[in-house]
């Protein structure tokens, strides 16, 4: 839910949203803190807060309260890679594609962010650290681990020459020893980013449950999905 629009989200009432979680039985909820568009449901200082929350910033922090006051345990949402507010206020962080193409310039309705990217990293680490100390809960889902795209941005092509040497393959050819060398580095790229917000959550809360996004294990090559993201998770979960 974007905020450019002045109606969204103020009509949010944690009280309303908690009855209808009681109404419905509900013992674990999953509760967005933040999602796609990446405006923040807490009055953060690394990114930006949802303007429907100015004024009430402690909104969300209450429907956490109830709910596990009245014994839910609390799964808190947060969207990494997939972030337009990051997208748009950091450019370097973007991820770029074989035409040297962002995904918004190409029509993507959302702005993907680079895991391999040092400054998204750091970013991300602090919006873990911002909610983990604003937020009581028992468990975090971090959404979207997976690479949309294949990412030619000035920090994978870096990595590439640091680890390979030369400039990373554009061209899918599984015949290609470089290629295929390739998808196994996008494989272990994208784990050693997932065990990585995985231990900056752990490092804050010991105790806390963190699961990554599994459905993409079913798609084909590109996400590059496989055990590595299962070994970043305490149990998995897919959206089928």
């Amino acid at each position: 839910i974007d905020d450019w629009d002045d109606s969204f989200l103020s009509r949010f009432d944690p009280q309303a949203y908690f009855q209808a979680l009681k109404t419905a039985r509900i013992n674990a909820p999953m509760i967005y803190i933040q999602s796609h568009v990446g405006l923040c449901y807490w009055p953060t200082q690394s990114g930006r807060m949802h303007r429907a929350f100015a004024g009430r910033e402690d909104t969300m922090r209450r429907l956490f309260d109830l709910c596990r006051a009245d014994g839910m345990a609390v799964i808190a949402y947060y969207s990494h890679i997939f972030n337009n507010w990051a997208y748009d206020a950091h450019p370097q962080w973007r991820m770029i594609n074989h035409a040297g193409l962002a995904s918004r310039q190409t029509g993507g309705r959302y702005g993907l962010c680079c895991p391999n990217n040092p400054g998204y990293r750091a970013f991300v680490g602090e919006q873990i650290a911002e909610f983990c100390a604003y937020f009581d809960f028992e468990g975090v889902f971090l959404d979207m681990t997976f690479w949309p795209m294949v990412c030619y941005c000035d920090s994978c092509r870096e990595r590439w020459r640091r680890e390979a040497g030369g400039e990373p393959p554009r061209t899918v050819d599984w015949g290609d020893e470089r290629w295929r060398l390739f998808d196994r580095k996008r494989h272990q790229w994208l784990g050693e980013y997932a065990r990585f917000t995985t231990a900056e959550v752990k490092r804050h809360r010991p105790a806390c449950s963190v699961e990554h996004q599994y459905s993409t294990t079913f798609s084909n090559w590109r996400p590059a999905t496989d055990e590595n993201i299962a070994l970043a998770s305490d149990y998995i979960g897919t959206d089928l």
